[in-house]
């Protein structure tokens, strides 16, 4: 049973991430919001965060744990082009811990994608979200604007995953805060 767990711990290590926490000035601009023109251009990945649990089943035994993940050595740019494409470039490193059965795993890893986004994707902007469309689906992403600039999107994770015959169940949060560095 301790390796079955042991799998599952790095399972789910490697299927959720998380980036380091920011200092800056993180107040809200009241009343404002993103229009295609603020949004169309270059940004950095500024910080990338997830926190969630994990449930599942094994031959009638119910496990449970939490995941939490950071980001550091951040090197990832999405473009937002006029066209409504959605572009990614580059990597971070993810660091996630997960525990399980009071069994905690952490793993470091190199990532090129963001759950939900892709090179396939496009965007619009609809109220107070941004929307992407990729073949994985349509995600509706709340975002926050803050007053250095920086774009905050928040949006859960309900992912369902057969890892080693095993369905794992994860809920979570997942921040992606962006600063703008270039018009397009």
């Amino acid at each position: 049973m301790k390796s079955v767990m042991k799998k599952y711990l790095v399972c789910c290590l490697i299927l959720i991430g998380i980036a380091a926490c920011s200092t800056r000035d993180h107040r809200e601009l009241p009343n404002d919001i993103l229009t295609d023109k603020t949004l169309i251009g270059s940004w950095k990945l500024d910080n990338y965060k997830v926190s969630g649990v994990t449930k599942g089943y094994y031959r009638g035994f119910q496990f449970e744990g939490t995941v939490s993940s950071f980001g550091k050595n951040y090197q990832m740019f999405f473009t937002f082009h006029h066209d409504h494409r959605l572009e990614l470039k580059g990597r971070f490193t993810m660091v996630t811990t997960s525990t399980t059965n009071n069994i905690t795993q952490k793993l470091e890893r190199d990532v090129q994608i963001i759950n939900g986004f892709s090179n396939q994707a496009t965007w619009e902007i609809q109220s107070n979200s941004i929307y992407i469309h990729s073949k994985e689906g349509i995600y509706e992403i709340p975002y926050t604007l803050h007053e250095s600039g920086e774009v905050e999107l928040n949006f859960p994770i309900h992912q369902i995953n057969d890892v080693n015959h095993i369905e794992v169940r994860t809920q979570g949060i997942q921040t992606v805060e962006l600063v703008k560095i270039g018009a397009y």
